[in-house]
C-alpha cells in the first residue's frame, strides 16, 4: 500500500530531527532540509501532494510554493503554526547573473507571485533558494537562528504583502493572478523551461 503524504511527512520529520536536542535545533533542521531541495518550476501541477511525494522519495526539485507547503507540514509536526504569504515581483529585479540568452527572456517576463511563510511574530520564513544557487546571486538564507525574520527570496514590486488564512486561499489567489497574464503564457513557459535547464546545468 502506497504511503500518503502525511505518512511520509511524519517519517521525514523524525528522520530530520532525531539528532536534535531542543526545539530551535529541530526547527532549524527542518528549514535547512527544505531550503536544500533544488529549486525547480513545474508548470501545470495537477496534484501538489503527488509532486511533494516525488520530492521526498526521489529528491526531485520543486518551486517556492511546493517548498513552503512541505515546510508548513513539517513545522506542524513540531507544533509550529505559520501562514502562507504571496508577494508580487519581477524576475528582472533580482540581482542574479543570468546568462545572456536567459536575460533576454527575463526582460520580457510579466509580473509573478512569490510564496513564502510568516510566523506568529510576523517573521518571514523563506526557504526558496538552495545554497548552490548563491553563486549566481540568488538571496539564499543561510545560518538561520530559528528566531529572526529572514530575507525574502525576491524583491517585492510594491508594498502589498498578502497573508493568507489557508494554503487553499493562497492557491486561489495565485491561480487568479496567473489568469490575469494568460495572454503571456508562452513567455512564461519559455522562461521557466530555460531557467530550469540553467539551474540544473
Amino acid at each position: 500500500m502506497n504511503k500518503t503524504l502525511n505518512d511520509l511527512v511524519k517519517e521525514l520529520y523524525s528522520k530530520i530531527t532525531y539528532e536534535n536536542k531542543n526545539f530551535l535545533e529541530k526547527k532549524i533542521s527542518l528549514f535547512n532540509y527544505v531550503r536544500e531541495i533544488p529549486f525547480k518550476v513545474i508548470p501545470k501541477i495537477k496534484n501538489l501532494d503527488n509532486e511533494i511525494i516525488k520530492v521526498i522519495n526521489a529528491k526531485e526539485g520543486i518551486s517556492c510554493t511546493g517548498k513552503h507547503y512541505l515546510l508548513e507540514k513539517l513545522f506542524l509536526e513540531q507544533g509550529i503554526e505559520v501562514k502562507h504569504v504571496s508577494i508580487r515581483f519581477y524576475w528582472k529585479d533580482l540581482k542574479v547573473s543570468y546568462t545572456p540568452s536567459l536575460q533576454e527572456l527575463v526582460n520580457e517576463m510579466p509580473i509573478q507571485t512569490h510564496s513564502c511563510l510568516i510566523d506568529e511574530n510576523n517573521n518571514f520564513i523563506d526557504a526558496t533558494w538552495n545554497s548552490s544557487l548563491q553563486k549566481f546571486g540568488f538571496p539564499v538564507n543561510l545560518d538561520w537562528d530559528g528566531k529572526q525574520s529572514l530575507k525574502l527570496g525576491v524583491i517585492p514590486c510594491d508594498d502589498i504583502i498578502i497573508i493568507h488564512n489557508s494554503f487553499q486561499e493562497k492557491q486561489e489567489y495565485k491561480h487568479k493572478k496567473i489568469k490575469e497574464i494568460k495572454s503571456e503564457k508562452r513567455k512564461v513557459f519559455n522562461f521557466y523551461k530555460e531557467l530550469n535547464k540553467w539551474l540544473n546545468s
